[in-house]
């Protein structure tokens, strides 16, 4: 006698859903380069297009060998820090994942104040 029961249609979809799920996602951080984003490396900034232009301009300008894009970007402190790659990452996979593909990013409230804090310490002497 068989004592296993079938698997259920529904069970056996949510298990196709969420594999689909977790194998596009570990595809798109594989595509998207998405371990280079654990590095401070500003190259790491310029894999998506839309950075070019600032990529350019920081790479000639008089910060490039003094300040990464983290020095600048992102808080001091190792929770501050691992928090914000980990907001910054999302809202810009989000943004070009599910909304337009924007041209351009608009620094929010709280990126403004990173910057200008960062500024603010490395420029205080």
């Amino acid at each position: 006698m068989n004592d296993k029961k079938p698997v259920p249609f529904l069970t056996l979809a949510v298990i196709i859903a969420i594999g689909f799920v977790f194998g596009a996602g570990a595809f798109t951080f594989w595509y998207a380069n998405g371990f280079s984003y654990f590095s401070d490396d500003s190259s790491a900034c310029n894999n998506c297009h839309v950075m070019n232009e600032v990529y350019k301009d920081w790479s000639v300008g008089s910060h490039k060998n003094r300040a990464s894009c983290s020095d600048c970007h992102i808080p001091e402190g190792f929770v501050a820090k691992w928090s914000m790659k980990a907001q910054s990452g999302f809202n810009h996979a989000y943004a070009f994942t599910l909304k337009d593909l924007p041209t351009h990013f608009t620094p929010t409230k709280k990126t403004k104040v990173v910057v200008q804090d960062n500024c603010i310490r490395c420029h205080a002497s």
